[in-house]
């Protein structure tokens, strides 16, 4: 008992032994419970320099980084309701974000607005066009190929005079044909051209104004009147259409 006290009061009086002084086993295990301490410290700030860049929020109190998660911080205890989110980094001044190209459904849709929108253009110019070439005068119809006959009675009685007041042109004695028909419509003297006529035989005959030449004004048609009397019919064709037909009257 003598002996402890000695020996600690001439360690009280030489003060503090350092740390490493020692050797053996003693010595080396308190090395290696330094370094343990060392690693220790180094991964945990690590660790919360980690989690400060990854963090959501900060303890009020301590400063421990947490995330939104987590209702009191794991090292103090303290609530983490008023806790601090991280400040963002904001962007830096002058840059602008150019904005999305449009869909390639909008640009389709404007290429055929632009592609309507130009075809009508152009068939409007051709349109115009073709107005202002175009003449502003009707053609006039042809006239229709129609003869004029004056019907009358001779002096004596005795024939039917049709004479031609009008005459289409392109008649001929040989294509220009007459036919006579009764009241009842049946036929009297079929279709016959107007050179073959026989007044002797058929009891008609054709007069030109200008023997040998075309039908023309002032042609006549001589017509019996006891063969073909009063309410008989007649025709004058050119072998197509009908060129004129009235009553014998």
């Amino acid at each position: 008992m003598t002996s402890r006290i000695f020996r600690a009061s001439i360690s009280a009086a030489e003060g503090p032994v350092p740390r490493y002084v020692f050797a053996g086993p003693t010595a080396m295990s308190l090395r290696h419970e330094q370094l343990r301490e060392d690693f220790s410290c180094q991964w945990s700030y690590s660790t919360l320099w980690r989690a400060c860049m990854s963090a959501s929020a900060v303890c009020p109190r301590c400063g421990t980084p947490h995330s939104l998660a987590n209702r009191f911080c794991s090292r103090c205890g303290t609530s983490l309701s008023g806790a601090v989110a991280p400040r963002t980094i904001p962007a830096p001044p002058g840059m602008m974000v150019s904005p999305s190209p449009p869909p390639a459904s909008e640009n389709l849709a404007l290429f055929v607005a632009v592609l309507v929108v130009a075809i009508v253009v152009v068939l409007a110019g051709v349109f115009a066009v073709v107005l202002s070439v175009r003449p502003n005068t009707v053609p006039t119809p042809p006239a229709p190929r129609v003869i004029g006959v004056n019907v009358a009675r001779s002096s004596d009685g005795t024939n039917w005079v049709l004479t031609f007041t009008s005459v289409p042109t392109g008649l001929t004695p040989f294509n220009t044909m007459l036919a006579i028909l009764t009241s009842g419509g049946v036929t009297a003297l079929s279709a016959t051209p107007l050179g073959s006529l026989n007044y002797s035989s058929v009891g008609a005959l054709y007069a030109q104004a200008q023997p040998g030449g075309p039908v023309a004004v002032g042609d006549r048609l001589l017509i019996n009147t006891s063969m073909y009397p009063t309410g008989f019919g007649y025709q004058l064709s050119d072998g197509i259409r009908l060129l004129a037909y009235g009553t014998l009257q």
